[in-house]
Parts: C-alpha cells; sequence; structure tokens
C-alpha cells in the first residue's frame, strides 16, 4: 500500500480516520468485499501511512488533483457569486484547514482535504440550482 494508493481510495469517496489506534473507513454502504479485503490486508500500512507526515510535494499534487477534478464543469462566476455568504465563509475557513494542513499528517490532510471538497461542491451545487447565494 502506497500513498497514491490510499489518496486513489480518497478520489473514489473514502474516508480514513484513525481513533485510539483503530482505522476508521467509509462510508461503509461503499466498502465492496474487494475493498474490505484490501484495507484489511493492508490495516497496519495504511495506520502508518496516515499516522506519517505528508511532504509538500504530495499534498500539492493531491490538492491539484482535486481541485481539478472539481473545476472540469464549474460554473463560471460560482465562487465570486458566494461571497459573503456562509457558504463562502465556509470555503475559506476550509480553505485554510487544507494550508495548515501542509504541516500535519496524510489523515489530517485527506480529512481537510475531504471539507474542502464539499465546501467546493456545496457552492457549485447552489450556483447550478439557480439558488440565491449572494447576499444583497
Amino acid at each position: 500500500m502506497t500513498s497514491r494508493d490510499l489518496y486513489s481510495l480518497h478520489c473514489k469517496g473514502f474516508t480514513f480516520e484513525i481513533r485510539d489506534g483503530t482505522l476508521f473507513v467509509g462510508p461503509a454502504s461503499r466498502l465492496t468485499d474487494e475493498i474490505k479485503s484490501l484495507i484489511k490486508q493492508h490495516k497496519q500500512e495504511i495506520i502508518e501511512l496516515l499516522k506519517g507526515p505528508i511532504d509538500e510535494k504530495e499534498a500539492k499534487q493531491w490538492l491539484i488533483g482535486d481541485t481539478k477534478a472539481i473545476m472540469i464543469d464549474w460554473p463560471q462566476g460560482a465562487l465570486i457569486a458566494s461571497q459573503g455568504t456562509p457558504l463562502f465563509t465556509a470555503y475559506r475557513q476550509v480553505s485554510d484547514a487544507v494550508d495548515a494542513a501542509f504541516d500535519g499528517t496524510r489523515e489530517q490532510f485527506l480529512a481537510a482535504l475531504q471539507r474542502y471538497e464539499t465546501a467546493l461542491m456545496r457552492i457549485k451545487e447552489a450556483f447550478q440550482k439557480g439558488q440565491r447565494i449572494c447576499q444583497q
């Protein structure tokens, strides 16, 4: 199991958390037998990878990869239209958390990256639905 494999699972929508030395991977409903077997077989390696520091190059690659995937069909003006709203505030907070996570572990960085993706997707969805996301 490599950090690239870990990121690949992240890209498939899986989240990782270590609590009291126990690895939690979710969402459980999406865990196929194949993925469960992979995780079970490499559990200790995954824990070690998650606990390990993320280097700047790796973090930048992951961030760029996620941002590119989100921006493929990004509606022009969506982020600007959200300025001054709770959606934009949440985006800024998670963006700052991603910046701070550059100095943390892979687990911390992946968690921050997941929140960043979610914030961007909420802005995108609201904009595409025509919801008022600008404060007037």
